[in-house]
């Protein structure tokens, strides 16, 4: 992998400006995830379709998270950026991260350029490369638990809710629903979408997972933040 100096991003992004971050194209971003993921001591992945996939620590619990199906839903990749940015992802045993799965997507801020909607291909009959290679990191490593982050857009927002995790119904799923505090809808996963990340990392025996979505009738830092506080749990509780 090529190294980046990070000193010269980690000074551009210092100030944490949300609507700066939003604005970055994939290739900008990836070249700042990459630097910081250098200065954490990340291992890096380059994979098919120009993906990422970061990981750090090499023990038990393990968490894979997702982010970016969708180009139009940013907090999710902003809040694991800026994370590492800051050096605030706690590891208890080991992550892997993909931070944006849909690169086409996050260019055009559409949900799904071409009609290609990430989270329906999760089918080794139908995925692409980029998420046939994903699918073989987790069945090769199989994790404890996975994560997918996702919003709802103005026009569609989820039943005018503004903060839900869909968490299967675990121990781990509840502790996790029970640390976030009322203010979040929860719901269990009472039924997997045909095609969808979650229905394929269920169906392939990773029982402990759970799906984020942020009304963006909120502010974006606010999302960010739940999109932030999601995260240092699933990878702590």
């Amino acid at each position: 992998m090529n190294r980046t100096p990070y000193g010269s991003i980690a000074s551009l992004l210092s100030e944490g400006i949300l609507e700066d971050v939003d604005s970055l194209d994939y290739e900008t971003y990836i070249r700042f995830f990459d630097a910081f993921a250098e200065r954490a001591g990340m291992e890096v992945d380059v994979l098919p379709g120009g993906l990422r996939l970061y990981s750090a620590g090499d023990g038990r619990p393990s968490t894979f998270i997702i982010a970016g199906q969708h180009g139009d839903e940013r907090a999710g990749p902003i809040a694991l950026l800026e994370m590492v940015r800051d050096e605030e992802l706690p590891v208890l045993g080991s992550v892997r991260i993909c931070p944006i799965t849909h690169p086409e997507a996050w260019d055009s801020h559409t949900r799904m350029p071409g009609g290609l909607d990430m989270n329906r291909v999760w089918d080794m009959n139908e995925a692409p490369s980029e998420i046939l290679t994903l699918m073989m990191s987790i069945e090769s490593r199989p994790p404890d638990f996975f994560l997918d982050l996702h919003e709802s857009n103005h026009e569609h927002p989820k039943s005018g809710e503004m903060l839900e995790v869909r968490h299967s119904d675990t121990p781990w799923g509840r502790r996790l629903v029970h640390a976030l505090g009322p203010g979040v809808v929860a719901h269990k996963l009472h039924r997997y979408i045909d095609g969808s990340a979650r229905k394929y990392t269920y169906d392939f025996g990773v029982r402990e997972t759970a799906v984020t979505e942020t009304s963006t009738l909120l502010s974006l830092p606010e999302r960010v933040e739940f999109h932030k506080e999601v995260i240092r749990l699933c990878v702590s509780v």
